[in-house]
């Protein structure tokens, strides 16, 4: 059985918008002032030569943050 955090229907979780509002602010706050830098190896290209339909993403995706020193917040 899958799991449906909010159910579904009529009577689904009434704090449903309210907690995916506050998810998205919690998790957009730290980007503000960070910037993501891509840390893995420059020469490997995951999707070159891509030739399929289906994109499967790389197994593992190593990134930084760096702090901004002038942000808009």
């Amino acid at each position: 059985m899958a799991w449906i955090p909010f159910g579904v229907g009529p009577r689904n979780c009434v704090g449903m918008l309210f907690a995916l509002i506050e998810l998205k602010t919690i998790l957009i706050c730290p980007l503000k002032k960070n910037s993501i830098i891509d840390c893995g190896d420059p020469t490997h290209k995951p999707f070159e030569n891509l030739k399929e339909y289906i994109v499967i993403a790389p197994d593992q995706v190593i990134v930084q943050l760096q702090h901004r020193d002038k942000y808009h917040g």
